[in-house]
């Protein structure tokens, strides 16, 4: 795992001895935090395996996600990090 990110897992499974940008095959679920783009700058952590598009505008980048809201309309979030900062920890 990167340091920027945590693990979500439903076991107690030891994966300490995996290399950096090496996977494993079971329930875990990686999640990689942004800081929001909003009034208080709350942190919210993004599965990259749900992202579908990554988008940058001058003040944010818009991380799409495969959950439509509540309107079937795109479901994304507004973050403060560069696109070149959101691809690099999605891919991480």
């Amino acid at each position: 795992m990167q340091g920027n990110e945590i693990e979500a897992t439903g076991t107690n499974q030891d994966h300490s001895g995996l290399e950096p940008n090496e996977r494993w095959e079971d329930d875990t679920m990686r999640l990689v935090p942004f800081h929001y783009a909003g009034n208080n700058d709350p942190i919210v952590f993004i599965n990259p395996e749900h992202v579908v598009a990554v988008r940058a505008f001058t003040s944010s980048t818009h991380i799409y996600v495969c959950v439509l809201g509540k309107d079937a309309s795109p479901s994304y979030y507004p973050v403060r990090e560069t696109i070149e900062e959101v691809v690099k920890q999605l891919i991480g």
